[in-house]
């Protein structure tokens, strides 16, 4: 749960791109269905080795060594979907915030105050980002660290669009000064 400041309100949520986690997807399918291949062709191509070499091979040594992988590649697409579910950018109209959870119990938070962003810019690179409608957004901040960017984001237009408003209701209330301690 994100916690908002006071008198702070979210104005938009966006989450990156079904594309990231479709391709994830493919990919753990494809790993998943190794055992297939092993159950059906494991006896016939590693049989004759294998006896030639005393060890004896079951198909129910097989059948459990699939489900382990099995269980083991499931697991790995239940992270990899955490992580996607729980990438997310919060604009509120006091700052916007970037969540990117890395593994299971790794995340990174930026905060970004939106009086400290100097520009921001879109990113769409390459056939199937743009007919899908994602890509970056890199905005540039005052500060030690220059540049946040937001990769996989979709329609980074309009996320833009909501930044720039946003950008121009802030530039209309002035910024309190910041005070030097002593």
């Amino acid at each position: 749960m994100i916690a908002l400041q006071e008198g702070e309100q979210k104005i938009f949520v966006v989450r990156k791109r079904w594309v990231a986690m479709f391709s994830n997807a493919v990919a753990m399918t494809i790993l998943a269905a190794i055992p297939i291949g092993v159950l059906l062709y494991g006896n016939q191509i590693l049989g004759p080795w294998l006896q030639d070499n005393g060890v004896g091979i079951t198909d129910k040594n097989i059948l459990f060594f699939s489900a382990g992988w099995v269980a083991f590649v499931w697991i790995m697409f239940v992270v990899m979907w955490t992580n996607y579910y729980l990438d997310i950018i919060v604009l509120t109209n006091k700052r916007i915030l970037d969540i990117e959870q890395f593994i299971l119990f790794a995340k990174d938070e930026v905060t970004i105050p939106l009086h400290r962003i100097e520009d921001v810019k879109i990113e769409v690179k390459g056939i199937f980002p743009t007919l899908l409608k994602y890509g970056n957004i890199q905005i540039q901040t005052a500060g030690a660290k220059r540049e946040t960017v937001m990769r996989g984001i979709k329609d980074p237009e309009s996320v833009k669009a909501h930044i720039d408003a946003l950008l121009q209701t802030v530039k209309d209330v002035p910024v309190p000064p910041v005070e030097e301690e002593s």
